[in-house]
């Protein structure tokens, strides 16, 4: 009976206990179940600003790139830009031939069928009158 009268009041103690150690147990499970989700968030909040730093660092790679093809088609475009007045000159040069290469065909082919065998002094007083010829009846000719 006296082992009962002390561990009575051990045993009530100790349920109470238990009954506290559960309640507290409850508690730190819901603090734990928070604390993941808030580690969670944390997570793909981290993911996220990965993403984007990443994101950004590649437009700031393609900004870089464009402004070197800018650059080299600036340079490219500064270059072509002397092309057109060289191409505007041979093409006026080339039209002006064109217009003459009648005229400059007759005094060749002359030149070839009849001048051959004569000295070359001959041959420049000959085309010279060509020329002239050329000139009076109004067909371009080089002089």
């Amino acid at each position: 009976d006296e082992v009962a009268k002390v561990v009575a009041p051990k045993r009530e103690a100790l349920a109470q206990a238990e009954s506290e150690l559960a309640v507290t147990m409850g508690e730190l499970k819901k603090k734990q179940d928070a604390l993941q989700a808030v580690e969670d968030e944390l997570a793909a909040l981290q993911a996220d600003f990965q993403a984007a730093t990443n994101k950004k660092q590649a437009l700031e790679d393609e900004v870089v790139l464009c402004g070197k093809k800018l650059e080299r088609a600036k340079t490219l475009i500064d270059g072509l830009g002397g092309e057109k007045t060289r191409w505007t000159d041979s093409a006026a040069a080339l039209a002006e031939q064109c217009f003459r290469l009648t005229g400059d065909v007759l005094v060749s082919a002359g030149t070839m069928a009849y001048l051959g065998p004569f000295t070359a002094a001959l041959r420049d007083g000959q085309v010279t009158e060509w020329v002239k010829l050329l000139q009076k009846k109004n067909i371009p000719t080089s002089e």
